[in-house]
């Protein structure tokens, strides 16, 4: 949260100016503003099929072993659409106060490699194969990206609750996998 953002690419960089306009409305006009930055995002009916967690969905519906392009040891933070909500429910039962213009990720605080991810879906699709890796996987080049939710936390008691193994349980059941 206290974090430096360099953005690498132009959608990040319009991520940081919409988090400088809505802190210096909250400064100038006194309008309650927080920046909400979320984690990786995921759940049911995603047809984004680029996304990870969709496109090896997709994959393992189609009898097919999931296909990436990237290191398996990859590491980012995984929240489940159900906990995205009540993070915003929560905050919005709860005063802001003086964090005006304060950012605030909304995670679930633990880091999963893109092999986990892409392995559990396939254990729970009852897929033996596993996913292929086309990418670099040399663990030595793998980037992580843990997010802090302390603030959130300290703010309305909110955390994460759906672990990773039950969220994909989820979104492959309501993609019509057996449970």
């Amino acid at each position: 949260e206290d974090q430096l953002t360099l953005p690498e690419d132009l959608y990040g960089a319009s991520k940081l100016c919409a988090d400088t306009l809505g802190h210096a409305f909250a400064k100038s006009y006194g309008i309650p503003v927080l920046s909400l930055r979320f984690s990786n995002i995921y759940g049911p009916n995603d047809p984004n099929l680029s996304r990870l967690i969709p496109g090896a969905v997709a994959a393992l519906r189609r009898g097919k072993a999931p296909q990436l392009r990237s290191n398996r040891y990859h590491a980012f933070d995984f929240l489940y659409i159900d906990d995205l909500f009540t993070a915003i429910l929560a905050l919005l039962q709860h005063p802001i106060g003086d964090a005006r213009g304060t950012v605030l990720n909304i995670a679930s605080g633990t880091l999963h490699t893109i092999g986990e991810v892409v392995e559990t879906l396939c254990d729970i699709a009852g897929f033996p194969q596993g996913p292929q890796f086309a990418g670099n996987d040399d663990p030595a080049m793998a980037i992580a990206r843990p997010l802090s939710t302390d603030r959130i936390q300290q703010m309305t008691g909110w955390q994460a609750r759906i672990p990773l193994q039950a969220g994909l349980l989820r979104v492959w059941q309501c993609t019509g996998g057996p449970e």
